[in-house]
């Protein structure tokens, strides 16, 4: 049954260097594209940062969650390239069919990464106890 303490959503381990690095990589190139696009859809990338953090930790530590971590590690690497292959493939065809604006594409996208970014920082300070006393 899942926790309704909402740090129990995260993980008691922190996320390794390599996963650090490449969230902040990865959050700086969106987010400098966005600063490259002509609009911001403010309301776009509040909507991927409000997204990205109730997926990446309080959904992924469900029972759907815990289902489908389940069922992606029982398909391998193989199966689990496969997935990605076809989530890519549905997103850019659906980007190809819809043609969003580039800002709004970005926009979602910035604030998706800066909600893996707060989740990844947030578990960082924990796990290292660098948190404030009510943190726990």
């Amino acid at each position: 049954m899942p926790s309704s303490n909402p740090f129990d959503w995260l993980s008691d381990d922190a996320p390794s260097r390599r996963e650090l690095v490449l969230t902040v990589v990865v959050t700086v190139l969106i987010v400098f594209q966005l600063f490259l696009a002509e609009t911001i859809f403010w309301g776009w990338l509040v909507a991927g940062f409000l997204v990205s953090t109730v997926v990446v930790r309080p959904l992924a530590a469900s029972s759907i969650g815990a289902q489908a971590g389940a069922w992606f590690r029982l398909i391998g690497y193989a199966g689990r390239a496969v997935v990605l292959v076809f989530f890519f493939v549905v997103v850019w065809a659906g980007l190809a069919v819809l043609s969003p604006p580039d800002g709004l594409v970005n926009s979602l996208a910035a604030g998706g990464m800066l909600g893996i970014l707060a989740v990844a920082t947030l578990e960082t300070v924990l796990a290292h106890g660098y948190g404030l006393p009510w943190f726990r």
